[in-house]
């Protein structure tokens, strides 16, 4: 076709489609139109007007597969111009400009924050859709189901966001009919809150409550004969939510019981349809068991709210933000999802975390500047906490802390949980009323508190906004370790009153002597156990005036048994020294709350003061109770790594299999042997996470890589021998050559960078556009291998040429590794399925049995097995030469963050949450064991050497710190006084 004719259309700019979805379906209807036009000639301005339309909106996209997808479209339309003879204009989309994307308005925010989902927010409630279909499937086949799961699990707003909206758009058939009475909590009087809830469903009037009351209270059918007229007959739905209210709040029992039978009436009444959902928390599972008839069907229609996967998380990230154009530069998504993932309360951290990321949004953008700048999203919570802090003035600080600590409860496990308080128990505290109505304001205003049930005073409540702030706010997580003993006190008093009024009241529960002592000087007690103490008084009272009707007699018998005085003479003496032996350790254990104390003032004047109470409870005790080796624990750890909990965030093993590294989240490296005898431990940063650590091939030096970009190689001893300086960013990977001569680090923004054992960079890789998730070098030295979030696997010259480029996936790749041989690559990432690669591309075995994001993955060093370690909880062992599935093993204590073998092949080493280290042999068999957890000595022993050269201990009028110096030489042969 030489012959062009020019088209007579006038050519001029068009506005951008606002995004690559309209430019589809702006294609999508011009191509159905010039398909159906006889006369292709009418179709020419229109498609004209999509070129330009379309050019322009290169301004819009940044990301590549956008930018491919737009340009084929202008591509398509441009040869169908040149086809038909018409000269067609350019059709190159244009750069993108990142200043030419559209402002987002704050009224189009698609995230909550730690607010509950309600039917007015819906269509922002994503992630939950597999838990949906069951609840969905249990209400198709029976009318009632009670949805029980953790604090903070979600249970509200899955009911009130996803189940009611969903029925209400016909997810069953026929639901879009059925007649929604609302959701109500029961409160302290669940019978009045039922009848008002139906009268605000025009079911009579004020004045009718008490009637109604009392015919709820006598009849259970009355409830389903009432709903029954209202809804005409047709299938009426009733939310419960917060269930345990009626356990918690509601001390009428016969009240209670009568609302209970009320909803299983509704939901058993043969004559009619109508459906109960309930949710509550699983911590008070246990009372429903005192109701026994009860028991049997809230346990049949259970459901229970468990964790999101990846692609549920995904989902709750990507698509509210779709429906508003929201964009995330490359990699924020998969760092977010790692941040989240595993957390107990991980859709609420997540949406406070997103909603953060929206108000710091650049025009329609999430970028990794901002994500960064916020603290990633398990520092966003805590961040913002501080924030609001620390601009009060001192005494509202106080205030805060007072309130928010009564919002938490520690159970007999010594966890915490949210408690949910009346909002009238603030003020019996003594504090001055409208001090406690502003802080409580300012919390409420920050969304780190909330009230409910406001319709009634008595049953106002208040409490955290969600369990998130609990876990991830390091200030109030320290309020909690200096107020647990307090706490632990307290809860035996809860525990107390909840089995007495368990047990039908029983008189032989009541507290007697020092226990009732105690409890009487209590505050803020909640009205179960403010009758319970009363109760008990009342018991002690009466009991008091019968033994002193006694005490004659008594005084009698007294007199008669003195002639056994003498004989007496010896127990009396043991029982003496008994006494002195349990004031002794009282005193003691008074000292280690000092401890305590005075960490968050003097670190080592704690530490020294810890030292000195260990010591002394070995000598005068001989033994070191629990508490006083949780206070030289807490004492360590706060001097030397500024309060922070210490979990190990990696293992490995060293080249000979002697010596294995862990690495913690308080920034620390210990070194064990390979029977769990911690050989050394030393600290690499004073603040931040420590993503890994890696030992030479001769196994005399460690690589540490840390979260602010600092690279450190140490000799095994402990000493500091190179810092590799001149490139900053968050590091995830670091890895030594072969022959020991190079080290390779991975970053977050996406580079690789290759540097000598001196400290000199000598070489940058471009990597992906994402994150850069781990490093490895060939056997023999030569590449690099490099997973990154963009899905692929790229293998690299020491040139830095890119060799190949695998495609692994659509999600990202966590870990990549060569066979010892050097022949084959295996891989493993988000999708949860790790793949076996041949060097030149070639995919060999796919082990898809993780149900969750695989974290590493190691060969070992026979090249027989291929070992994975996953976001389930799981370490899983594969047969290379069969692809079979060898062994599944359970990590009890969570996920381990990597996996490696030992030297010999013949165990696997891992981690966990709790910080504790485990070896399992190849059938699964855990065969070690271990944590400086437990072992007052190992931490008495790091104590003295964190202590070593001390001012402190130049102060010749110190003399704790001088019975500590002595402690430490006698009990671990440590001299720490000063030259």
């Amino acid at each position: 076709m030489s012959n062009h004719t020019s088209s007579s259309i006038t050519k001029k700019e068009n506005e951008a489609y606002p995004s690559l979805a309209s430019l589809r379906t702006a294609h999508s209807e011009l191509l159905k139109r010039y398909r159906q036009q006889e006369n292709k000639n009418d179709a020419l301005a229109s498609i004209e007007q999509l070129i330009y339309g379309g050019r322009a909106t290169g301004v819009l996209l940044d990301h590549e597969d956008d930018r491919w997808a737009a340009q084929s479209i202008l591509d398509y339309w441009h040869s169908t111009l040149y086809r038909i003879g018409i000269e067609a204009p350019d059709a190159t989309l244009e750069d993108f400009d990142p200043e030419q994307a559209p402002t987002l308005e704050e009224s189009q925010c698609p995230y909550l924050g730690l607010e509950a989902f309600r039917e007015s927010n819906k269509d922002l409630f994503y992630g939950r859709q597999k838990i949906l279909g069951r609840l969905l499937k249990q209400l198709c086949d029976h009318r009632l189901v009670t949805i029980v799961g953790a604090s903070g699990s979600g249970k509200s707003s899955l009911v009130l966001g996803g189940l009611i909206p969903q029925l209400k758009t016909g997810a069953i058939p026929g639901s879009e009919q059925w007649y929604y009475l609302g959701s109500m909590v029961p409160g302290s009087q669940p019978l009045q809150n039922l009848a008002q809830l139906l009268r605000t469903n025009n079911v009579g009037s004020k004045q009718d409550m008490p009637q109604k009351n009392e015919s709820l209270r006598t009849d259970p059918e009355y409830l389903s004969s009432l709903i029954t007229d209202l809804s005409g007959g047709q299938t009426a739905v009733l939310v419960v939510d917060q269930f345990e209210e009626v356990f918690t709040l509601c001390l009428d029992e016969a009240e209670r019981d009568a609302f209970i039978d009320s909803l299983m009436s509704l939901s058993q009444d043969s004559e009619s349809t109508h459906r109960v959902i309930l949710t509550m928390r699983t911590d008070f599972e246990s009372q429903v068991a005192t109701i026994p008839d009860f028991k049997s069907v809230f346990e049949r229609a259970q459901i229970r709210v468990t964790a999101l996967d990846v692609s549920e998380l995904r989902d709750a990230i990507e698509k509210p933000a779709g429906q508003v154009g929201l964009k995330f530069e490359d990699g924020v998504i998969e760092a977010l999802l790692s941040d989240v993932l595993g957390e107990p309360a991980a859709l609420p951290l997540l949406q406070f975390t997103l909603l953060k990321l929206w108000n710091n949004r650049s025009r329609n953008r999430i970028t990794w500047e901002a994500y960064q700048r916020l603290g990633g999203g398990r520092l966003a919570l805590a961040n913002s906490a501080d924030d609001f802090y620390d601009a009060l003035i001192p005494e509202d600080q106080i205030t805060v802390r007072r309130i928010l600590l009564k919002m938490i409860r520690l159970t007999e496990g010594m966890e915490v949980t949210s408690n949910r308080i009346r909002k009238q128990s603030l003020y019996q505290s003594g504090e001055a009323k409208d001090r406690i109505d502003r802080v409580l304001e300012k919390l409420i205003q920050e969304r780190l508190v909330r009230l409910t049930g406001e319709g009634n005073l008595d049953d106002t409540q208040v409490e955290v906004a969600h369990e998130a702030l609990i876990r991830n706010w390091p200030r109030l997580v320290s309020w909690l370790e200096e107020e647990r003993n307090t706490l632990r006190q307290r809860l035996r008093l809860t525990i107390a009153a909840e089995q007495w009024q368990a047990k039908g009241r029983e008189r032989s529960v009541l507290l007697r002597g020092s226990l009732l002592d105690d409890a009487q000087h209590y505050q803020n007690l909640s009205d179960i156990e403010d009758e319970f103490v009363r109760c008990s008084t009342q018991s002690e009272k009466r009991l008091k005036r019968r033994q002193f009707s006694l005490t004659a007699t008594a005084l009698i018998v007294l007199g008669a048994l003195n002639i056994f005085a003498i004989s007496q003479a010896r127990l009396a003496e043991a029982r003496r020294l008994l006494a002195e032996q349990r004031l002794t350790e009282v005193e003691l254990l008074q000292k280690a709350d000092e401890v305590t104390q005075l960490s968050k003032i003097v670190p080592e004047e704690a530490l020294a003061l810890a030292i000195q109470v260990t010591g002394q409870s070995q000598e005068k005790l001989g033994r070191v109770p629990a508490a006083i080796q949780d206070s030289l624990q807490k004492a360590l750890e706060v001097a030397l790594a500024n309060g922070q909990d210490v979990k190990n965030t990696s293992t490995t093993f060293s080249p000979d299999g002697q010596l294995i590294a862990s690495t913690g989240s308080d920034g620390t490296v210990k070194l064990w042997d390979s029977e769990g005898v911690l050989v050394s431990s030393y600290y690499v940063i004073s603040k931040g996470l420590i993503s890994t650590a890696v030992f030479s091939p001769d196994g005399q030096f460690l690589a540490t890589g840390d979260s602010n970009g600092t690279i450190k190689i140490w000799s095994i001893d402990g000493k500091e021998a190179t810092t590799l300086e001149g490139y900053i960013g968050q590091i995830n990977d670091v890895e030594f050559s072969p022959n020991g001569e190079f080290i390779a680090s991975a970053y977050s923004d996406g580079t690789v960078q290759l540097w000598t054992l001196g400290g000199k960079r000598i070489l940058s890789y471009a990597v992906s556009q994402g994150s850069v998730s781990n490093v490895v070098f060939s056997p023999d030295g030569k590449f690099l291998a490099t997973a990154g979030s963009d899905g692929t696997v790229k293998l690299w010259n020491l040139e830095g040429e890119l060799v190949s480029s695998l495609f692994v996936s659509d999600s990202s790749v966590s870990s990549v590794v060569f066979s010892p041989d050097g022949k084959f690559l295996a891989t493993a990432g988000s999708d949860g399925i790790a793949r076996l690669w041949s060097t030149n591309g070639n995919l060999l075995t796919e082990f898809p049995q993780h149900t969750d994001l695989i974290l590493d993955v190691a060969f070992s060093p026979d090249g027989e097995f291929l070992a994975t370690s996953s976001l389930d909880g799981t370490i899983n062992l594969w047969d290379l030469e069969g692809g079979q599935l060898l062994q599944s093993i359970r990590n009890h204590a969570g996920i381990s963050p990597s996996v490696s073998f030992s030297s010999d092949a013949q165990t696997l080493l891992g981690s966990g949450r709790d910080g504790t280290i485990r070896i399992w042999d190849l059938e699964g068999n855990l065969t070690e064991e271990f944590s400086e957890i437990g072992n007052w000595k190992t931490l008495l022993r790091f104590a003295c050497d964190g202590l070593r050269d001390s001012p402190i201990l130049n102060e010749s009028e110190n003399t704790t710190a001088q019975e500590a110096a002595d402690i430490c030489w006698k009990e671990s042969g440590i001299q720490i006084f000063s030259d």
